[in-house]
This record gives C-alpha cells, sequence and structure tokens, in this order.
C-alpha cells in the first residue's frame, strides 16, 4: 500500500463525464463539477482504464457540440464566425488550429523548418 491519500475516484465518474461532454463541456468544468482539480482527473486517466475511455469519449462529445453549435449559428447567422473559429482552435488545437509551415534553404546548407505551433515563436 502506498502511504498518500486515497483515491477518491468512483467508477460512477465515467458515466458523469460523458454526461458533461454531451453538455459541451470542458475537462476543467468536468473536474470543478466533480470537485477535483484537472490535475486529479489526469491521474485516474493514467490509473483507471475505463475513466480514460470515458474521458475520450467525454472529449468527443463536447466537440461534437460546439461543432454543431457553431454550425447552427452560422446558419443562422448569429454568431461571428470568425470568433467561433478561434475558440474552437482554442478548445481543441488538435482539429482546429491553423498550421502553417516555413522551410528555410540559408546557402544550400541549412534547412530549418518553423511552424506556426512551435513554442516561443
Amino acid at each position: 500500500m502506498h502511504g498518500g491519500r486515497p483515491t477518491a475516484y468512483k467508477p460512477e465518474y465515467c458515466e458523469l463525464v460523458i454526461g458533461y461532454g454531451k453538455q459541451g463541456k470542458s475537462k476543467a468544468w468536468m473536474a470543478s463539477a466533480i470537485g477535483v482539480v484537472r490535475l486529479t482527473l489526469d491521474n485516474w486517466i493514467k490509473a483507471h482504464p475505463e475513466f480514460a475511455e470515458a474521458m475520450e469519449i467525454a472529449l468527443l462529445h463536447s466537440q461534437q457540440w460546439w461543432e454543431d453549435a457553431g454550425q447552427n449559428g452560422m446558419m443562422l447567422k448569429s454568431v461571428d464566425a470568425s470568433i467561433w473559429s478561434r475558440s474552437m482552435a482554442a478548445r481543441f488545437p488538435a482539429d482546429w488550429r491553423e498550421k502553417s509551415e516555413k522551410d528555410l534553404n540559408v546557402n544550400g546548407a541549412i534547412n530549418l523548418t518553423i511552424s506556426s505551433d512551435d513554442a516561443n515563436l
């Protein structure tokens, strides 16, 4: 047995986070609703495979909710598409962040690729 505090994890959190995801909630919102910090969710994801799968499903549902909301808003012309797109890129960077790469060739000797996703650019 490890000497740390016992985990507050409960298997019913799997269904809770999936339900939250269907409402478009973020991981931080889910943690707050459960009464833990986001790091605790990350630890549960590592320790409990069923929770890892539930969280992945929850985040997919959340992205679906936000994509539907934006599409519906654009159809009704009640959403600013550029603001929505930037929000999506911040919320779901793997799918929504625009990436651009530039190859620099200096005197034919050095090739350097700079990506817009690189830190500190």
